[in-house]
């Protein structure tokens, strides 16, 4: 029988260091002593989080931080080469920005302490500045302000998505105007039954009618479960206030969405429900008696204005894109409980992308060339 797996003498001196430097911090209450899992070994701090003294009197924040809280430090067996990871409480809201996708095995969320690889972070400022960040995080956290218009609107957090779609992010922004509205575009996948898909959307507008469904919608079976064809993306953004300002989403949110009525709500809080009403109104009418039945893939692409840029981007336009199946007989058959899954965005390789990512400016009018060898 193998013996079981357990920390050196060298990680468990250097989590003990560690214990002692947390109990020197201005802002940890405790630190219990640290407990051995696998080749790994644990630390549970308490952390006090800076917060007004009418928040601190009632023990918490309105974001529903305490004001006394429990972090764990989980020390790998290659520490302090190897940061630890910092989880929180196992019920601490996930729906806030700078959260990690993934929970650790015990179901405890992550937070996103640093921009940038954590390992050598700690090189420069050792567990200390671990702590420092997690103790801002917190803060920052309790004061609602994880967003940092300097640094840019984070974009929307998709914990699980298997559905991947190619567009042109720019040229899908420059689609969106102050008057709220919805657009179809072509389509073309590759599917693996309802496994997953990949698809492609066209940079055209594409007006749908009964008569242009037959162009539109086309499907056909590859062989070993794969169907590829031509469908539909459904682009929807939001108009403006009464007031005549744009409607703009400060909301931030993961994304959740699983099913029709999902969907809609998150397009309420983005602004543009009608609009997604409208466009899948316009679906539902066209396709209806449509021969073959399907079921056919479709795109829905949702615009958000937020109010300041997305982190690497100069437009305050964020796209979220989804999958849903629609049919001939009857479009959505399930009503809102129609399932939808949030997708994955790839940008399409153009020249304006290009010299973004090469850091030189675009060029207007680019010259043909050659690449000999």
């Amino acid at each position: 029988m193998a013996e079981p797996e357990k920390p050196t003498p060298g990680l468990i001196a250097s989590v003990w260091r560690a214990r002692v430097v947390a109990l020197s911090h201005p802002s940890v209450r405790s630190a219990e002593e640290p407990v051995a899992v696998g080749s790994g070994m644990q630390l549970e701090i308490l952390i006090e989080v800076p917060m007004p003294n009418a928040w601190a009197a009632g023990g918490m924040s309105p974001s529903g931080v305490r004001r006394f809280e429990p972090v764990r430090l989980d020390f790998p067996a290659r520490y302090p080469i190897d940061p630890p990871e910092v989880s929180l409480r196992s019920d601490f809201r996930r729906d806030i920005a700078h959260i990690q996708p993934w929970l650790t095995p015990d179901g405890r969320p992550v937070p996103c302490i640093q921009d940038g690889k954590l390992a050598e972070f700690m090189q420069h400022e050792g567990i200390a500045g671990i702590l420092n960040q997690t103790v801002q995080w917190l803060d920052n956290a309790a004061e609602g302000n994880l967003i940092d218009p300097a640094q840019g609107w984070e974009p929307t957090r998709r914990d699980d998505v298997i559905d991947i779609i190619i567009a042109d992010a720019a040229a899908l922004r420059s689609t969106v105007t102050r008057d709220g509205g919805f657009r179809f575009s072509r389509l073309d996948y590759l599917r693996r039954e309802k496994l997953w898909l990949y698809g492609q959307v066209s940079t055209d507008r594409f007006a749908l009618n009964k008569a242009s469904i037959k162009d539109a919608v086309r499907d056909r079976e590859s062989g070993g479960g794969y169907r590829s064809g031509r469908s539909l993306a459904l682009v929807v953004w939001p108009g403006k206030q009464p007031s005549g300002k744009p409607v703009i989403c400060e909301t931030y949110a993961p994304d959740t969405v699983k099913n029709l009525r999902e969907l809609e709500a998150k397009a309420s809080t983005f602004g543009c429900l009608k609009e997604l009403k409208d466009g899948l109104s316009r679906l539902v009418h066209c396709v209806k008696n449509y021969d073959p039945a399907g079921p056919f893939p479709a795109a829905v692409i949702l615009c958000a204005r937020r109010p300041f840029n997305l982190i690497g981007s100069d437009s305050t336009i964020e796209l979220c894109f989804y999958t849903l199946d629609f049919y001939a007989a009857n479009a959505l058959p399930e009503g809102d409980e129609t399932p939808v899954r949030p997708g994955a965005h790839r940008d399409e390789i153009t020249p304006a992308l290009l010299a973004t990512l090469s850091g030189l400016p675009a060029v207007s009018d680019p010259k043909p060339w050659t690449l000999i060898g």
